[in-house]
């Protein structure tokens, strides 16, 4: 079982990563805030921030906004509702 420290230096560290648009560490991020790792769980920055690192071709990513599609979590199909809808 991992320590609440580990958890809370993965986010940091994920976190300065994320903001530089690394997807991996985009995607990383996302986990911490949907699985509530070093963080509160909170469902919509979790899709979020997979979305991000989706839209660079991360494919752990994409893998996750299609469960999160599947599932109605974080409002994923919301979003992406939102943005077809822009584009018509």
């Amino acid at each position: 079982m991992r320590s609440a420290f580990a958890f809370k230096f993965n986010l940091r560290r994920h976190s300065k990563a994320a903001v530089k648009g690394i997807a991996d560490a985009q995607y990383g991020l996302g986990l911490c805030y949907g699985f509530g790792n070093g963080v509160g769980k909170d469902d919509v920055q979790a899709v979020t921030w997979w979305r991000k690192a989706a839209l660079q071709g991360c494919m752990k990513a994409q893998g996750q906004m299609a469960q999160a599609h599947h599932e109605g979590i974080g409002g994923a199909v919301q979003v992406e509702w939102n943005r077809f809808k822009s584009v018509l």
